[in-house]
């Protein structure tokens, strides 16, 4: 597990349950007993300001029941070789699959309309900002922009293929995705 080092007892037994019969209450005994934890961020780091707008939540109330249903966007800046760089990603609400995502030197205003355009929700999309700074870019170092775009890809291959999610009943977004399309098929059918 030293690839994902954000896994805590939970995703780790998941992982394993793959391979060897093993339940979440063992995992958590074995991590406490040699002083293990998944790595987590701090508490309450986006902070808002008093002078920045609060938008209301639209979709309380609302059940998202399929694919692209709801997508979620944002934008995010990300420190690299001393100079920001601003990313913004698509996201489909029902799957937490991240459809579409884009890093750019500067914050052109095509770049900020087109996301603004998308935007309809902000919870995931901010989960997801979380998630990848947390669990990738926090532990590389990337000084180029080619070496960040690389290894953004790469996370996201890893986020919608392989990345359990909780909220999900530990699935993938990809397998939540795809489901629900054949589902949807037979339903029609």
């Amino acid at each position: 597990m030293i690839e994902l080092p954000f896994y805590g007892y939970r995703k780790i037994s998941e992982v394993l349950k793959e391979v060897i019969e093993v339940t979440k209450k063992q995992i958590r005994r074995v991590m406490n007993k040699y002083g293990l934890k998944g790595l987590r961020r701090k508490k309450k780091t986006s902070i808002c300001k008093e002078r920045h707008k609060k938008y209301p939540y639209l979709l309380r109330g609302y059940e998202i029941r399929f694919p692209n249903q709801v997508w979620s966007t944002d934008i995010t800046y990300i420190k690299v070789g001393g100079r920001y760089l601003y990313m913004t990603v698509i996201v489909d609400v029902h799957s937490r699959k991240v459809l579409s995502w884009r890093i750019s030197n500067s914050m052109e205003k095509e770049f900020c309309i087109s996301a603004l355009e998308e935007a309809l929700d902000n919870i995931y999309i901010e989960r997801f900002w979380k998630t990848l700074k947390y669990e990738d870019i926090k532990f590389k170092y990337y000084v180029e922009v080619s070496d960040l775009k690389e290894g953004v890809a790469n996370f996201i291959r890893f986020y919608n293929h392989n990345r359990f999610h909780q909220s999900l009943e530990y699935k993938t977004p990809d397998e939540v995705y795809y489901e629900a399309f054949s589902k949807r098929k037979e339903l029609v059918a």
